[in-house]
Formats: structure tokens, C-alpha cells, sequence
């Protein structure tokens, strides 16, 4: 048996997506991230996120859109460049010609531990002494005591493929991994796929604002 905490609320966040000023073209090329179904999913240019700005860009009489797959800093330097026409969940700074959205999703990054470790994890601070795998670029994403603190993990690693993080924390590779709720229920799923018998997943989530928990049993 195996039952994980989703223990703390990091940030709630609205992620707005930055363009190149002047999109009038008929066809345009959006850079996304392949790792954070459901809001991008690359196997068939869908998701929540990416439904969305392709709504948006409908409306105005764009259909015709190429979507290139790529890490979100890699996003964020080819649209500077003027490479790619919109960037989604652009952490840069802006430059002259690029402009910032209003938000288009809101990702609810949180802490995620085996139950079995018995972290007691209520704040940023709780995570010293543990070792903590995030994606990519973590600490622009996330409060400012985050990035403040890296030195004070017993290990902090990131990475691309957000799938990745729920093996590692599975294998107990890793204390803890930090990514968005529906990114991680997701994956877990996908996770949970090749085992021979169902999983019985119950949830039962409690006003994250008021910074309590949202407790994950698997059983």
C-alpha cells in the first residue's frame, strides 16, 4: 500500500502567456511546454491551456497554428528572438515588442511526500533538511522564499519532463516533488496504468487559501 500527502500549497498562480506585439498574420507559432498535460498535451496539440489561446486566436480570425515543443526557458529566448510569435507561461522579462496576457489558467503548484517519510510540511520553511525535485525553473514561478532557501534543501534538482517526478518520488529517489495539482494527478494516473490491479484513489481536499491541506490516499 502506498498513500501520498499532497501537503502543502506553494503558490496559486495565474499564468498569462506573452506575445510579439502585432500578431496579424494567418498562421502563428506558439512555443509550449511538452510535460504539463492536461493543460498542454503534445501527442495532439491539445489540453486545457493550449484550447484556450487557440479559442482566443479563432476569434480573431487565426486558425492556421504550429505548435513547437520546447522547455519553457527555450520558449521564453526564442520569443524574445521573434522566433516564435507566443510563448506560454512566460517567466522573462519584458523587452520592447513583447507583451504579457491577462491570465489564461491558474496552476496550484504544491509539495508532494510519501506518506510513509511522516514530513510535517505547512510551509516553505518545513522543506529544509529535505531533498526536492521541481520543474524546470521552479523559483520564478513560486513565492520568493522559495528561490531564498535553495541552500538550505538537503538536495534541490529540476527538471524538464514533469512525468519524470512521479517515478522519482515513487522510487523514493527523491523526499519531495513540487508541480501543479492537476499535473500531478495526471501523471499519477499515467503512472498507475501498467499496475496489474485498480488503484483505488480517494481525495479529499480541504480551502487550500487558508493554508490547509489537500490530502492523496492511494490504496
Amino acid at each position: 500500500m502506498k498513500v501520498v500527502f499532497l501537503l502543502a500549497l506553494v503558490c496559486l498562480c495565474g499564468d498569462s502567456l506573452a506575445f510579439v506585439k502585432g500578431i496579424n498574420q494567418q498562421r502563428v507559432t506558439i512555443a509550449a511546454n511538452p510535460t504539463v498535460a492536461p493543460y498542454v498535451i503534445s501527442e495532439n496539440d491539445s489540453g486545457i491551456q493550449l484550447e484556450i489561446v487557440k479559442a482566443a486566436l479563432s476569434n480573431q480570425n487565426i486558425n492556421k497554428v504550429d505548435v513547437q515543443y520546447m522547455s519553457n526557458q527555450r520558449a521564453d529566448a526564442l520569443l524574445n528572438r521573434g522566433h516564435v510569435d507566443i510563448a506560454l507561461n512566460y517567466s522573462g522579462i519584458l523587452i520592447t515588442g513583447i507583451y504579457r496576457s491577462q491570465s489564461v489558467v491558474s496552476y496550484e503548484n504544491v509539495v508532494v511526500s510519501l506518506k510513509k517519510s511522516n514530513f510535517n510540511i505547512n510551509t516553505i520553511y518545513d522543506l529544509a533538511t529535505k531533498s526536492v525535485l521541481a520543474f524546470q525553473n521552479a523559483p520564478a514561478y513560486l513565492p520568493k522564499e522559495f528561490g531564498h532557501n535553495l541552500e538550505n534543501l538537503r538536495g534541490y534538482e529540476e527538471v524538464l519532463n514533469q512525468q519524470a517526478q512521479i517515478h522519482h518520488l515513487m522510487a523514493g529517489w527523491v523526499d519531495t516533488i513540487i508541480l501543479d495539482r492537476r499535473i500531478f494527478l495526471y501523471y499519477l494516473k499515467e503512472y498507475q496504468k501498467p499496475m496489474p490491479q485498480k488503484i483505488l484513489l480517494s481525495m479529499l481536499f480541504f480551502h487550500l487559501r487558508q493554508g490547509l491541506r489537500t490530502l492523496i490516499m492511494i490504496c
